[in-house]
């Protein structure tokens, strides 16, 4: 099990905007949650990323998983599409690699800085399935 949500409630000052949920999301599924306009379902996204706690209940996500979530109210900087923006850190991480790898054959004296700094940032971009993301 990836997520497991177990009888998760929540209100804002007494206004029960959920009740009981109960989820289990498990390895490679990809969700969409749905439902009218106040139903809760930002709130429940809000509680599984770990934004907003619950009022009761438990939401336990395995130490590997990661969640995609893109917020209701987004400032995206002017001029990007979608795409650019979901993929914008991943492809500010590309960048910042090819000038790594430019800085590594230029000859340059602080080579074992230069590596290292490549090393976490290519570890940064693995963790982001960089090669895949597109």
């Amino acid at each position: 099990m990836r997520v497991q949500i177990n009888n998760v409630s929540h209100d804002f000052g007494g206004t029960i905007v959920l009740r009981g949920v109960h989820a289990s999301i498990t390895t490679g599924r990809r969700i969409g949650v749905v439902g009218p306009n106040g139903g809760g379902k930002s709130t429940l996204i809000r509680i599984v990323v770990g934004e907003l706690p619950p009022t009761s209940g438990t939401v336990s996500v395995d130490g590997d998983t990661r969640i995609g979530y893109v917020a209701q109210s987004m400032s995206a900087p002017a001029g990007l599409s979608v795409g650019d923006y979901l993929l914008h850190e991943i492809l500010t991480t590309r960048g910042r690699l090819r000038d790594l790898e430019e800085a590594m054959g230029s000859g340059r004296d602080d080579l074992e800085a230069i590596l290292a700094e490549y090393a976490a940032t290519r570890e940064l971009y693995d963790s982001h399935a960089g090669d895949t993301a597109e």
